[in-house]
C-alpha cells in the first residue's frame, strides 16, 4: 500500500463539516500552543487531505494529533494497513522526531453489521476488550504497532435518530434503560448546567474555559464584528465568576 503526502498550507484545507479538520480548528489550536501541519494524500483513486496537530509534552515526548480525520476511509479490513502507512509518511514531513501519532477516525466501526447497526455481542458492549481491538487493527500490518487507546477524546459511537419519527416512535428505539431516565428527568423537571464537582468524576472529561474562550472570541473575531467580540468577552467573565463561585453556570 503506498499513500503519496504533499505538505500545503493550512489556509487551503478542503471545506468539511468535520470541524477538527478545518482551517477553522487549525486557527484555535495555534492559539493554544499547537504547531499545526496539513496534508494533501492521495491513494489508489482516493483524494482527500488531513490537519495534523503537533505539541511537546514533558520528558523530551513530541505527539502528533489528527483529530477526525482522514475522512476518507479504507475498507474496514485495510484500517490498520492504511493507518500504519500514512503515519510513516508522515512522519518524513514533521520538524522533528514524533515519539506518536494518535488519531480519533471518523471512520465506521470495525464491529458494525452489514445492515449499518452496531449489535451489542461483547458482554453487553458494543465492541471488544481493547486487547481484541487492537489485535483486529493490526492484521495486515508490518509493525503491530497500533495501539488502542486509554480514553476516547472525541464521540466513539454515533447513533442517528430520525427527528421526523414521533416522540413516542423515538422513545421505543431506546433502550428502556435509556427510556426510563429521560421520563425521570422530565418528571424532575431537571436543567441541564455545568457543575465543577460534576466535572471531577472519573468518568468526565472537561473542556478547560481557556479553550471555550478562545473558540468564541475566534469566532467572533472571524466575523469583523467588535461588539460581538465584546459580548462574548462579556459572557466569558461571567461565566469564569458563576463557576469560582460554585453555582450553576447554564448553556
Amino acid at each position: 500500500m503506498k499513500i503519496h503526502l504533499k505538505p500545503k498550507d493550512t489556509w487551503s484545507l478542503y471545506p468539511t463539516d468535520i470541524l477538527f479538520q478545518t482551517v477553522f480548528w487549525s486557527e484555535v489550536k495555534m492559539r493554544l500552543g499547537w504547531k499545526t501541519f496539513a496534508f494533501d494524500f492521495a491513494f489508489h483513486d482516493a483524494r482527500g487531505d488531513i490537519l495534523v496537530l503537533l505539541k511537546d509534552f514533558n520528558y523530551n515526548i513530541t505527539g502528533a494529533y489528527i483529530q477526525q480525520g482522514p475522512e476518507y476511509a479504507p475498507h474496514p479490513e485495510e484500517y490498520g494497513l492504511f493507518l500504519e502507512n500514512l503515519s510513516e509518511a508522515m512522519i518524513r514531513h514533521l520538524n522533528k522526531p514524533v515519539t506518536f501519532i494518535r488519531y480519533d477516525l471518523p471512520w465506521d466501526s470495525q464491529y458494525t453489521s452489514r445492515t449499518g447497526t452496531i449489535s451489542e455481542n461483547y458482554g453487553g458492549q458494543v465492541r471488544p476488550e481493547p486487547r481484541l481491538q487492537e489485535l483486529r487493527m493490526n492484521f495486515g500490518t508490518n509493525s503491530w504497532n497500533l495501539r488502542k487507546a486509554i480514553i476516547d477524546m472525541t464521540v466513539a459511537d454515533a447513533v442517528i435518530v430520525d427527528l421526523g419519527c414521533t416522540e413516542e416512535e423515538i422513545l421505543s428505539n431506546m433502550k428502556p434503560k435509556t427510556r426510563y431516565n429521560i421520563r425521570l428527568a422530565r418528571r424532575k423537571e431537571l436543567k441541564l448546567c455545568l457543575l465543577p464537582q460534576t466535572c471531577c468524576r472519573p468518568s468526565m472529561i472537561f473542556i478547560d474555559r481557556p479553550l471555550s474562550a478562545i473558540i468564541f472570541i475566534h469566532a467572533a473575531m472571524a466575523t469583523s464584528r467588535p461588539y460581538s467580540l465584546r459580548l462574548l468577552q462579556r459572557r466569558i467573565r461571567q461565566s469564569y465568576i458563576s463557576f469560582l463561585q460554585n453555582t450553576d453556570a447554564m448553556y
